[in-house]
């Protein structure tokens, strides 16, 4: 077994400043170790919350995926618990949905955007979409301590269970016969098609309204994790009014 792997299964490594952080200051994960190289980290990072290691550069990546750019620390813990999507509050805002997003930092940059705007849950599919700890952690920058994720085995009926508490579903979409800037329907869930397809045909269909973000010329194209960012910005404001 890796020395850095735990005898618990279902722990994870996760890595980089800000990700470790939140970790560490997060009350609801059970840390088992703390990883950094030469020195004992220093505040903010809690240290006092689990055993300390100090590892080589080498041991260290060997641990991590290639490339992975953890700035000299990791944290090995358990996983968050996720809420069930029946508990989702309307009065807590909008929440967020990913209709077979499959890139990590599109996810991991979704997640963070969705932090930055209050959204109250990130929610995608088990089948479709990447492993939720690593590169999508390192991406979502610590905005996976604060943004439940909820992963749902069928997104229309997880968009049903929604409409039936309260939300509208609202789909983003290049042909969209509203314009973004136009949308004023609260509580929002707002749903990001994938990178290549979009929003797949029973997810429009489910939608309650299809939303599209106006452009300077004939070129409309956004990258999702951008669309997705200018989307839940327009959910904060609608937000705001409501």
């Amino acid at each position: 077994m890796n020395q850095a792997q735990s005898k618990n299964n279902s722990s994870v490594l996760l890595w980089g400043k800000h990700v470790v952080q939140a970790v560490l200051q997060n009350p609801h994960r059970h840390v088992e170790c703390l990883y950094t190289l030469n020195t004992i980290p220093e505040p903010p990072f809690n240290t006092q919350r689990c055993p300390i290691r100090v590892v080589t550069a080498d041991q260290l990546s060997k641990w991590l995926p290639h490339g992975a750019v953890h700035q000299g620390i990791a944290v090995r813990t358990s996983p968050l618990k996720s809420p069930d999507i029946s508990e989702l509050d309307p009065k807590q805002g909008m929440v967020l949905m990913l209709d077979g997003i499959v890139d990590p930092h599109n996810v991991g940059a979704l997640w963070r955007s969705a932090a930055v705007f209050g959204a109250s849950a990130l929610i995608v599919t088990k089948n479709n979409c990447p492993p939720l700890d690593g590169v999508v952690s390192k991406t979502a920058c610590g905005a996976s301590e604060l943004v439940p994720c909820i992963m749902v085995s069928n997104l229309v009926r997880a968009m049903e269970t929604l409409k039936t508490a309260g939300f509208f579903c609202v789909g983003l979409a290049e042909e969209g016969s509203i314009p973004l800037e136009n949308l004023d329907l609260w509580p929002l869930a707002l749903v990001i098609g994938s990178e290549g397809v979009g929003l797949r045909r029973l997810t429009r269909q489910c939608c309650d309204a299809l939303v599209s973000i106006s452009s300077a010329g004939a070129f409309s194209t956004l990258n999702a994790s951008v669309a997705g960012a200018i989307a839940l910005q327009k959910g904060f404001q609608i937000g705001l009014r409501h």
